[in-house]
């Protein structure tokens, strides 16, 4: 695909599974998914796409449970597709959960639809498996998932 076809494409194949994406300032593919806010990353000079789950969850860094949050992404990031990661933003004092996959998309790819919509769940099933993991790190002394930012995500107090 050429860098501008491959945008559109993106663009056509998220709106084909009932999502209406926008490019934002940073120049991503912007979209709600089942409730969910999603980037992708589409390089027109690229077969592949990166689709990016940001601040799905957050906690302050100063919470008791940030090092558990750590080992429980650590040990999902042994299974989950696609990677669970965090990041620190020091100016508000919270540890950001996100979720990032890389992967070829062509036309080549047969039912691109069903497969970009597959890949989407995946995200769904990591934040899945990192609450059960908090869960049994936790036991039922706290709530098993960091809370998301006001506008997208989960947080713990």
């Amino acid at each position: 695909m050429t860098e501008r076809k491959m945008r559109d494409r993106v663009q056509e194949v998220l709106r084909q599974i009932g999502c209406q994406p926008e490019v934002n300032d940073q120049d991503q593919i912007t979209f709600m998914y089942q409730g969910a806010h999603f980037f992708i990353d589409a390089d027109n000079n690229s077969p592949f796409i990166q689709i990016i789950q940001m601040w799905w969850a957050n906690i302050g860094v100063n919470h008791p449970a940030v090092e558990k949050l750590k080992t429980a992404i650590n040990d999902i990031n042994t299974t989950a597709f696609p990677t669970v990661l965090y990041t620190i933003d020091t100016q508000r004092g919270l540890l950001g959960v996100h979720c990032r996959l890389a992967t070829v998309f062509t036309d080549d790819l047969p039912h691109i639809d069903d497969f970009l919509r597959a890949l989407l769940n995946t995200f769904f099933q990591a934040n899945h498996a990192l609450d059960q993991r908090m869960k049994q790190l936790l036991g039922d002394s706290q709530p098993a998932t960091p809370t998301a930012p006001p506008t997208q995500s989960k947080s713990v107090n």
